[in-house]
C-alpha cells in the first residue's frame, strides 16, 4: 500500500522557470509465504528544486537537486527460489524485508535544439545513495551446482558521471521517419 501526496509549486519569470516539489512517500509492504508474514514499514519526505534557464529558442540550462525513493522489483522481494537466475547455475532468492533506496541527487545540463526536432546535450550528475540494494553470494550451493543469491541493502554509495546524448531525424537526406540517436 503506497500513499505519496505532494505539492509543487512553478514560478516563471522570461526566461528563467523555478520548479519546486515536496512528496511524503509512504509503503506498507506485507509479503507472506510457506515461511511466514514479513513486513516493512517505511515513510520518506523528498524534496525537489528544479532550474531552467532558456536564454534563447535553441538554448536551456538545467539544473537539479532530488531526493528519490526505489523500490525493489517484485521478484526480488518474493521468497521463493528463482532457477537459473541471475546465470544458467545459479539460482536467486527473494527477500521480503528488503528497504527502499533512497537518494540525494544533483543534475546540471546543457541542451541545444538543432533543426526543428533535433537535440544536442551533456549532463553532469552525482547521487549519494542510502541502503543500495546489490545480489549478494548466499554462500549456499546452488541446484545446477553454481551460487544461491540474495538481494540485501549492502550500505551507502555514490555515483557520478556525464551523459552526452545526441538524437536528429535524418530530414536533410530525405528520411524525416529515421533518425539518428546516440547516448553516451
Amino acid at each position: 500500500t503506497r500513499v505519496d501526496p505532494y505539492l509543487r509549486l512553478t514560478w516563471k519569470n522570461g526566461p528563467v522557470t523555478i520548479d519546486a516539489g515536496v512528496r511524503y512517500e509512504t509503503t506498507d509492504r506485507e509479503t507472506t509465504s510457506d515461511g511466514g508474514t514479513a513486513s516493512i514499514d517505511s515513510d520518506e519526505f523528498n524534496p525537489s528544486l528544479h532550474l531552467l534557464f532558456q536564454p534563447t529558442d535553441r538554448d536551456q540550462f538545467r539544473a537539479s537537486v532530488a531526493r528519490t525513493v526505489r523500490r525493489p522489483d517484485y521478484d526480488l522481494i518474493s521468497p521463493y527460489t528463482q532457477e537459473e537466475e541471475p546465470a544458467d547455475d545459479d539460482d536467486l532468492i527473494g527477500n521480503p524485508l528488503l528497504e527502499n533506496e533512497t537518494a540525494w541527487g544533483v543534475d546540471v545540463g546543457y541542451e541545444r535544439r538543432l533543426g526543428r526536432r533535433g537535440v544536442v546535450g551533456v549532463n553532469f550528475f552525482y547521487r549519494d545513495i542510502s541502503d543500495l540494494v546489490e545480489l549478494v553470494d548466499t554462500g549456499a550451493v546452488a541446484s545446477g551446482g553454481g551460487s544461491v543469491y540474495a538481494p540485501a541493502n549492502i550500505g551507502d554509495g555514490k555515483t557520478w558521471g556525464v551523459e552526452v546524448d545526441f538524437s536528429t531525424p535524418l530530414d536533410m537526406v530525405g528520411l524525416p521517419d529515421t533518425g539518428v540517436f546516440f547516448n553516451y
